[in-house]
């Protein structure tokens, strides 16, 4: 094997690089074919390419990287913290955690196996009864904006395909002792939730507390804004 050069023109200018090459007998003469092209090379690199193609590159084979002895430095462990950390492994831990707790075999005890074909706009109502009858359900909480999603009068919280959920699922966790809780759309929503026998009501989030806080110091700062 053997190295040449090779040239192009590319912009109108030249370039070169280098292809390693390999010579054979054929039986119409001698020939010759790329074995692989190598790119651009200095000096060095070309003679060390052309030694190692012609056989006569050193047999030991040198060292990736020299000996270097360890520095030390003082460090401050005090003020040493971890940044930009990520967290790996949560789903095969839960998946963990859920075969240590049985709770596959739990499911499967307590849930029989079907093939009922249940739309998921009521799938969770026609089965709100015997989740309310599991032991270790301790309450069951409704988002009357999901319901009314999944019921197919999206933002309707008030609609009577809601109330009727509501109602469903307040009788399901009387008859079984079981409490429920909801999100309520407003004062007017929560007392009729606990007329029905809501006992927890979630009366705001984190976005709806920075919205009133922004609110009020808008109001009490107005003439800044």
């Amino acid at each position: 094997m053997f190295l040449r050069p090779c040239y192009r023109r590319k912009n109108g200018k030249r370039h070169a690089y280098w292809a390693l090459m390999e010579s054979y007998r054929t039986e119409r003469g001698p020939r010759q074919r790329v074995v692989a092209y190598l790119g651009q090379f200095d000096e060095r690199g070309r003679l060390g390419v052309k030694e190692a193609a012609e056989g006569r590159g050193r047999s030991r084979q040198k060292r990736l990287f020299d000996d270097v002895q360890p520095r030390w430095v003082e460090v401050d462990a005090c003020r040493v913290r971890v940044e930009n950390c990520r967290d790996f492994g949560g789903p095969w831990l839960g998946l963990e955690l859920v075969r240590r707790l049985g709770w596959q075999e739990f499911l499967r005890q307590t849930i029989p196996q079907g093939r009922e074909k249940l739309p998921w706009s009521s799938m969770a109502l026609e089965e709100v009864d015997r989740i309310a009858a599991i032991d270790g359900v301790d309450m069951l909480f409704l988002g009357p904006a999901d319901m009314s999603q999944a019921l197919g009068c999206i933002g309707q919280v008030g609609h009577e395909k809601v109330w009727e959920a509501v109602a469903s699922i307040s009788a399901a966790c009387r008859r079984h002792g079981k409490p429920w809780g909801t999100v309520p759309a407003g004062p007017d929503y929560a007392a009729r939730c606990v007329e029905l026998g809501c006992r927890m009501l979630t009366l705001a989030n984190e976005t709806l507390a920075l919205r009133r806080g922004v609110e009020v110091l808008k109001e009490c700062y107005a003439e800044f804004f």
